[in-house]
C-alpha cells in the first residue's frame, strides 16, 4: 500500500530512513501504555481472568492434540463448555503458542495484550500514514492508542479479544482506500479479505460494527475516485472473507440458539447510555475506578472532543481560503465516523437505539462505539 504525502520526491534510501525514524518514535510514545503490565502477576479487571483460563484450556488442547477444540473440558464443573463453538478464537492462539512454549498463562495473556496495543498502533500509523503522510501517521497512532476507552478496555474491562481486535480496522480501511488509489487493486484487495477474516477470528461484535464504515467508506472511495466498478473487488474481498471464516461463523450461528445465545437482542445498552452528568471525563485515562466509571460508565473523553473540534474547525478554515488538503474527503469522513460514533454512546441516541434494536441489541454496550 502506498503513501500519499505532498512532501518533495525523496530517494528510496532517503524515504526508507525517514520512514524507520517515524516508525521507532511512534514505538517510542507508544511504550508508555504498556507500563501497566510490568505489574507482578494479573492485574484485577472485569473479564481478564476468563481469557487466562481459556488461554490455559488452549494450550492443554494443544497438548492433547486437538488443534480447534470446540469444547473445554475443564470447564462447567468438569462438564465441559462450547467455548470457541461461539467465542472467536484467533486472539488466544497466540498466547495460548507462548503457554504451550512454558510461560505462565497469565504472562502470556499480558504478552498478547502488549502485542496487540503495538500493533494496532503500528495499524493505525500505516493507514494514517497512507492518507497524509509521516506525521499524520504517528498522531493517528498515539491518539488511537491513548484514546481512553482502548486504555479501559485492557486494563479495566480486561476484554482481551476485544482489544486485540482494534488491530484491524485501521488495516481494513487501509486497504479498501488503497484498492482505490492504486491503478491495480488487487493486492489490496487480499490484504483486505485477510484483515477482515483475521477480525472476525478474533472478535465477532467488532465486526458486527465494523461493516456499515467499511460499507460507508466505499461509497465515499467510490464517488470521489468514480471507480464505482471497484466495488464489486471490494465486494468479493469481504465474501472470500466469510468463506474464509464459515469455519467459525457458521457453527456459531447454526447452534447458537440450542444453548441459549442470541435468543433475542437485549434492551441492557439504554443503562449505559451517557447522561450529562457521565457524559465527559476530565483526566485523559480509566486506569482507576473512579465515580463517573462506576457501573462501567466510560465517558467521552474531552481531549477526543477536542480533537474532533480542532480539525472541524482547521478544515473549515482550509476551505473557506479554497486549500483542502489532497485527502480533505477522507478527513471529513472520519470526523463524520467519530461524531456518530460519539453520539450513539449518549442518552440522546436512545430512541434510535430501539428503532435498530435487533441490530444494535446485539451490542449489548454503546461504550463499544468508542473504538
Amino acid at each position: 500500500m502506498t503513501s500519499s504525502s505532498s512532501a518533495p520526491p525523496a530517494t528510496p534510501i532517503t524515504a526508507r530512513r525517514s520512514l524507520l525514524l517515524y516508525l521507532g518514535l511512534t514505538l517510542l510514545l507508544v511504550l508508555p501504555a504498556l507500563l501497566p503490565l510490568l505489574r507482578a502477576g494479573f492485574f484485577v479487571s472485569d473479564d481478564g481472568l476468563f481469557h487466562v483460563y481459556r488461554t490455559a484450556a488452549l494450550a492443554r488442547a494443544w497438548q492433547d492434540g486437538v488443534l480447534w477444540p470446540r469444547l473445554f473440558p475443564e470447564f462447567g464443573f468438569g462438564y465441559g463448555q462450547a467455548v470457541l463453538n461461539f467465542y472467536a478464537p484467533l486472539s488466544y492462539a497466540p498466547a495460548a503458542a507462548l503457554t504451550f512454549a512454558g510461560i505462565e498463562p497469565a504472562n502470556a495473556v499480558k504478552l498478547l495484550i502488549a502485542f496487540s496495543t503495538l500493533a494496532a498502533a503500528l495499524a493505525a500509523f500505516g493507514y494514517g500514514r497512507h492518507l497524509f503522510g509521516n506525521v499524520a501517521g504517528v498522531l493517528a497512532a498515539v491518539v488511537y492508542t491513548y484514546t481512553p476507552y482502548h486504555l479501559a478496555d485492557a486494563y479495566l474491562r480486561g476484554a482481551v479479544p476485544e482489544h486485540a481486535a482494534f488491530i484491524f480496522p485501521p488495516l481494513i480501511l487501509w486497504a479498501y482506500s488503497a484498492a482505490f488509489r492504486r491503478d491495480a487493486p488487487w493486492l489490496p484487495l487480499l490484504w483486505g479479505t485477510l484483515a477482515w477474516a483475521g477480525l472476525v477470528l478474533t472478535h465477532n461484535l467488532t465486526a458486527l460494527m465494523m461493516a456499515p464504515v467499511a460499507v460507508a467508506q466505499l461509497l465515499v472511495l467510490a464517488g470521489w475516485s468514480r471507480r464505482w466498478r471497484r466495488l464489486a473487488g471490494a465486494a468479493g474481498s469481504v465474501a472470500l472473507a466469510a468463506a474464509i471464516t464459515a469455519v467459525f461463523w457458521l457453527p456459531g450461528l447454526a447452534e447458537s440458539r440450542s444453548v441459549g445465545l442470541a435468543l433475542g437482542p437485549s434492551r441492557g445498552y439504554a443503562e449505559h447510555l451517557l447522561t450529562g452528568a457521565t457524559l465527559l471525563r476530565r483526566s485523559l485515562a480509566y486506569f482507576t475506578n473512579a465515580p463517573e466509571t462506576l457501573g462501567r460508565i466510560y465517558p467521552l473523553s474531552w481531549f477526543a472532543l477536542a480533537l474532533v473540534a480542532l480539525v472541524a474547525v482547521l478544515l473549515l478554515a482550509r476551505w473557506r481560503q479554497k486549500r483542502l488538503p489532497a485527502g480533505w474527503p477522507a478527513a471529513i469522513f472520519h470526523l463524520a465516523v467519530a461524531a456518530v460514533a460519539m453520539f450513539l454512546t449518549t442518552a440522546v441516541a436512545l430512541p434510535l437505539w430501539d428503532a435498530l434494536l435487533p441490530a444494535l441489541g446485539q451490542l449489548q454496550y454503546p461504550w463499544r462505539f468508542l473504538l
